[in-house]
């Protein structure tokens, strides 16, 4: 998933999707975050998600701790339609990335 200079290919970002402890889904203002309850699982606690314009975080949100298999609703700003979203976990980890 990354060439001999350790550079992403392609295929990391769907890695780290698939691999990913969270699905999210998005309905106009809301997020709703679960916390996958097959492979990977584990509590989500101290996590951030991220409103991203390029490089620059618009917006950021603190994530209720979420259980597996339980979800969390977040309320968000309307976003413009390049924007992404990152969950970030404390040490500063991304865990998901998509666009918004």
């Amino acid at each position: 998933i990354v060439d001999a200079n350790r550079k992403p290919r392609a295929l990391y970002g769907a890695f780290r999707k698939e691999l990913s402890p969270v699905t999210v889904a998005i309905q106009k203002s809301i997020i709703t975050i679960t916390a996958k309850s097959g492979f990977p699982s584990y509590t989500i606690s101290n996590h951030i998600l991220k409103i991203m314009q390029g490089d620059k975080v618009s917006s950021s949100y603190p994530i209720p701790e979420i259980k597996p298999g339980d979800k969390a609703e977040i309320n968000i700003k309307k976003g413009v339609s390049n924007s992404r979203i990152v969950i970030e976990n404390k040490g500063g980890m991304m865990i998901y990335d998509s666009l918004l």
